[in-house]
């Protein structure tokens, strides 16, 4: 049998999943009980996914992997060891992004993809009948409102979307906010679109970036550090 692993460590909780081409699809999926432990969680986690299935890493047919956006460490633990897999065996990298499969659900309107990037900002995609429109975006709360016009017709899809439906609602109508299951980062959603990629998208691990639309927490807080104390040499 041809499986698939398929993992994300771009959102707060790592994800796998494990499975073959339909009619079988998805066999195992599995989800960290604590959020934002990638580093300990995901191999036990794919070790448990392969196991129960009855395989081992040599003897896949492909990896896919999600690549964001999310934090610069999250992203980075889970792409690094999808690579490393795929390359020790031979075999095809997929990757895939939540902007893309958030907005696949809708590729008959224009859609918003909105994720929380946390420090009251938001990571945010648009499209237009299945076509990215221009390049992912981070900005703060306050300036999406500019970003989305009202008047524009828009579907507004992702968790952070979700969460904050009564916010939007009044800004955008209750018809912009779909039902609740389209909102949400899964495996199963995950797992899909590799599947739907891996014969015509299978990529050579070294070819696959993240999407980092952050810099790192680190480099961040030692901007912040020089600019205060530029302030006090002033």
């Amino acid at each position: 049998m041809r499986f698939i692993l398929t993992l994300d460590t771009s959102t707060p909780n790592t994800l796998v999943a494990v499975g073959t081409a339909p009619p079988q699809g998805l066999m195992v999926l599995a989800l960290s009980e604590k959020p934002h432990s990638h580093g300990p969680a995901l191999l036990p986690l794919m070790e448990r996914a392969l196991a129960e299935v009855g395989t081992r890493p040599k003897d896949l047919f492909a990896v896919g992997v999600g690549i964001g956006p999310g934090s610069f460490t999250g992203v980075r633990i889970g792409l690094s060891t999808a690579k490393a897999l795929a390359y020790a065996a031979g075999i095809p990298l997929v990757a895939v992004d939540w902007f893309e499969l958030l907005a696949g659900q809708f590729d008959d309107r224009k859609v918003a993809v909105i994720l929380d990037a946390r420090r009251d900002e938001v990571f945010f995609a648009r499209y237009d009948h299945g076509t990215r429109m221009g390049v992912p975006s981070l900005t703060s709360r306050k300036a999406l409102f500019g970003e989305l016009s009202p008047d524009d017709g828009w579907t507004l899809v992702g968790p952070w979307v979700y969460e904050h439906r009564e916010e939007l609602i009044p800004v955008y109508g209750a018809q912009a906010i779909p039902q609740k299951d389209a909102h949400f980062q899964t495996p199963e959603l995950l797992f899909s679109g590799v599947l739907s990629r891996v014969v015509s998208e299978g990529y050579s691990p070294l070819d696959v970036e993240p999407l980092y639309l952050r810099e790192p927490d680190a480099v961040i807080n030692l901007r912040r550090k020089l600019r205060e104390q530029e302030g006090l040499d002033a």
